[in-house]
């Protein structure tokens, strides 16, 4: 059954039935995202105008339901209602193209029955490598802020959640055995108890827990004994072996061997296991890299690491949250931005003199004894507490 109507899951919480309950981490505020710490390039009046318009930050938090059912890759339902909430990054839209994937199935859901913790990790962009980053993996903080121990629960996994996803979970210590598989199109989970953590972002700014959160995966993270691998410090992310055309820096051969030839490693960390990869990004100091979800492996970046990302002026699909992670992270970030050619794929070109002025300047010592300094705070338009 398809739900006839649309509600807010927030309206719901605060019902005296006690059925869904809510628990606030941190608040709803407003203020001025800080300004990259570099850019090369032409940057239009358009992009300065999207960057700074990124004000708000929604609170997080985590909610605790009886009842609900799950169905879809990521929809929540009590009754025949349907329920969004912005935090999940379920508004009406999004809502509203599942809903008719789903009209064309004629078969009844199968009612699978969960007793009970169950947690709803996932949401829209679950297919992409970077949203687990930044979107899911971070909620497990939220849990365990929640008082929850990781180890007792279970989480509900699509079944076409990508293998990547599922390899993370393991690396963080979830066992297999606590995964709860379902049929997005076929099966509707009814659990007793659903634990739904909220996003810990809103859009390109990161909400005050990100950083605690990062640093709470890192906690999770098995240490390999023995001597560790000796990784570069300087490195450039490729999306040359990515196998996704999306954002294509058309001139990629000639900027990765400018970068080699500056002394940057050129890496590609989709063909590294999951522990390579933090320690190579543990291990950098500089990262150059096309904007993206490779890119926000800086996450696991100490400190004063600086952060360059390569993309386009105009691309509508890209945001700045490379800013936020750095500025959340003490990364200082920067761009150089490339023309956008005129094709649905985005591609764009880095014009070499900008990336060149770039490269001098990460080698200079007037940047590495200024601009690894931490910035200040954006200053607070207004904060309030719904």
């Amino acid at each position: 059954m398809v739900p006839l109507g649309i509600e807010d899951l927030r309206e719901h919480a605060a019902r005296p039935d006690g059925a869904i309950t809510y628990v606030r981490f941190s608040s709803e505020s407003v203020s001025l995202p800080a300004p990259p710490r570099f850019a090369f390039g032409v940057v239009t009046s358009d992009t300065n105008a999207r960057f700074y318009s990124e004000t708000h930050i929604w609170e997080t938090g985590l909610y605790t339901a009886r009842g609900l059912e799950v169905f879809g890759d990521y929809l929540l339902a009590r009754g025949d209602v349907l329920l969004r909430c912005k935090e999940l990054f379920l508004h009406d839209g999004q809502l509203a193209t599942v809903l008719r994937s789903h009209a064309v199935i004629t078969v009844p859901p199968r009612i699978l029955e969960e007793p009970g913790q169950c947690v709803m990790l996932v949401g829209p962009g679950y297919e992409i490598y970077g949203h687990w980053l930044v979107d899911f993996l971070p909620k497990l903080h939220l849990l365990r802020m929640g008082g929850h121990d990781l180890a007792s629960l279970k989480f509900l996994i699509p079944s076409s959640t990508p293998e990547f996803g599922t390899r993370w979970l393991e690396f963080l210590g979830i066992r297999p055995a606590q995964l709860i598989r379902y049929e997005p199109f076929f099966d509707r989970v009814r659990v007793e108890q659903l634990l739904i953590p909220t996003v810990v972002r809103t859009n390109s700014r990161v909400s005050p827990v990100f950083a605690a959160a990062v640093g709470g995966l890192k906690e999770l993270m098995p240490h390999a004994g023995g001597d560790r691998p000796a990784y570069p410090s300087r490195i450039f992310i490729s999306r040359a072996k990515a196998n996704r055309h999306a954002r294509w820096l058309n001139n990629r051969e000639r900027i990765e061997t400018m970068a080699q030839e500056s002394g940057f490693t050129i890496v590609h960390p989709e063909h590294m296991t999951l522990l390579e990869q933090m320690q190579l990004f543990a291990g950098a100091r500089e990262i150059i890299g096309e904007y993206g979800s490779a890119l926000h492996g800086s996450i696991f970046a100490p400190a004063g690491t600086v952060v360059c990302a390569l993309r386009g002026t105009k691309s509508p699909v890209a945001g700045f949250l490379q800013s936020a992670i750095g500025d959340a992270l003490q990364q200082p970030t920067g761009y150089v931005f490339g023309e956008t050619q005129d094709d649905p794929l985005e591609s764009f070109t880095v014009d070499e003199a900008d990336f060149q002025l770039c490269l001098r300047l990460l080698e200079s010592a007037e940047f590495s004894a200024t601009f690894r300094r931490p910035i200040a705070c954006a200053r607070s338009l207004r904060a309030t507490a719904p």
